[in-house]
């Protein structure tokens, strides 16, 4: 009866307008997974404070498909568009927010630093950029308020025009937030200036507040 009623009921669908596809997977784990995301390239994990062994979640933006396990329980959201993907994934990072574990930690004369995983979905050469925000602080369970990440494309016309004059206002595509981070998907706007050593960037977020860092390039590439 289940089976019948499935061919004729309406697909459930995400806020976004997703199809969203339910099932589970007894004494399953992410790895039970593996054979969804060999079936077609492009699958990545979106790294949560939250993963483990019973705990994951996966996304491909050319499938623009996500797949959530959590002990046992599959949650496949297949998007019409890019626009529901996009929905999607702010979601993922509004639920999850910016707290995170580091990567790595570096310890040096200069003291602890703490190195975390970024995402992008940036095509083409392009450079990644630390906004420090202040000491990291970690919260009750042991994880990190990440500091504020971004890439630019150093191959964008908008950036290979910029000049030491003033800063200019760069167009969208040319710089792209931390996707892991809920303020990649809020209203902002990206400036730039050359300088001798790289460009000086600067990210106004839609509550006035500005970021700013030099981004150094190596010699061949400035």
């Amino acid at each position: 009866m289940l089976e019948q009623h499935r061919k004729v009921a309406p697909p459930e669908r995400t806020a976004s307008g997703a199809v969203i596809e339910r099932s589970f997977i007894e004494n399953g784990s992410t790895a039970s997974l593996n054979p969804i995301l060999r079936a077609n390239a492009g699958w990545k994990r979106y790294s949560t404070p939250q993963d483990a062994w019973y705990y994951g979640t996966f996304f491909n933006e050319d499938l623009m498909q996500t797949i959530t396990y959590c002990e046992q329980d599959v949650s496949h959201v297949k998007c019409d568009n890019r626009e529901q993907f996009m929905a999607e994934l702010k979601g993922m990072a509004t639920f999850h927010g910016n707290s995170r574990m580091p990567s790595a930690m570096g310890y040096g004369e200069d003291g602890t630093t703490a190195f975390f995983e970024s995402l992008y979905l940036m095509k083409g050469e392009a450079r990644t950029m630390r906004f420090d925000t202040g000491h990291p602080v970690k919260d009750v369970q042991g994880n990190w308020n990440a500091p504020l990440f971004a890439a630019l494309s150093i191959e964008h016309p908008a950036v290979l025009a910029l000049t030491k004059d003033a800063y200019s206002v760069l167009p969208e595509g040319t710089v792209e937030i931390d996707r892991l981070n809920p303020l990649a998907f809020e209203l902002n706007q990206a400036l730039a200036k050359l300088t001798d050593r790289g460009y000086l960037v600067k990210i106004a977020l839609h509550d006035g507040t500005v970021y700013e860092t030099e981004l150094e390039l190596q010699p061949e590439e400035a």
